[in-house]
């Protein structure tokens, strides 16, 4: 077995590092001593999550769904890990959406190809690259588990993450470990109704929903533990043993 506990820090990258997800995790890894590059397609942003970090961050500007950008952010992300040794790659990009039945099928394709198809590829082209010891740490969906209507396209993508997370563990074992995260409900729209916030929580067998904090906790414990790959770990309070 060729991973081992990373007591000691680590190269992580994270891919769609400025949504509530990505950036609790970069705070997170950076306070815990990791070298971290955040890779993001706003710089506005990303000097945001700079600002309320408190130690230093790499800023990667850029969008990897853009062909003519995606090579010059490969050189970046290279440069980062140089001059090699094990890295952790954590795939936080993602949108939320619903995709109706007879609905944009623009739309449909777009949610598709953020949540799964990119994070997939990008999976796919650094796996080889990387030293043993290194680790993947994809984000799936509490909903994958417990799906009820709507939110289609959403659901098929979280879902193939699950597969993929499963896939990938064991094609890249012994050497590289391949986790994920399903998280719950993490935070309310703005436009959600004044309820929302009581509604939600009664789906919730503990009662409350979750923290972005909570996920970056439950990804620093996969990246730690030496003898865990191919899980999918729920961090929903127990929202995915809902039934619809």
């Amino acid at each position: 077995m060729s991973s081992s506990s990373s007591d000691s820090p680590m190269k992580i990258v994270i891919l769609g590092a400025t949504g509530p997800l990505g950036s609790a995790c970069a705070l997170h890894l950076a306070a815990a001593g990791h070298p971290v590059a955040c890779v993001a397609r706003s710089r506005e942003r990303l000097e945001a999550l700079q600002a309320r970090c408190g130690g230093p961050l790499t800023l990667l500007a850029g969008d990897l769904s853009d062909p003519g950008q995606r090579g010059r952010l490969h050189d970046r992300i290279d440069d980062f890990l140089r001059p090699g040794g094990p890295a952790v790659f954590l795939f936080a990009l993602g949108a939320h959406g619903d995709s109706t039945p007879g609905g944009d099928e623009a739309a449909a394709r777009a949610l598709v190809e953020t949540n799964l198809t990119l994070p997939m590829l990008e999976a796919l082209r650094w796996a080889p690259r990387l030293s043993p010891g290194s680790q993947l740490v994809f984000f799936a969906d509490a909903t994958a588990a417990a799906p009820g209507p709507g939110y289609h396209a959403y659901a098929a993508a979280k879902a193939g993450i699950a597969a993929l997370t499963k896939t990938l563990a064991q094609s890249l074992a012994p050497g590289i470990r391949v986790n994920a995260v399903a998280p719950g409900i993490m935070n309310l729209k703005p436009t959600a109704r004044p309820d929302a916030m009581e509604r939600w929580s009664a789906r919730v067998p503990l009662a409350a929903i979750g923290e972005p904090a909570f996920i970056a906790t439950a990804v620093e414990f996969l990246i730690r533990h030496p003898y865990l790959t191919g899980v999918v770990l729920p961090v929903d309070g127990g929202y995915s043993l809902h039934r619809h």
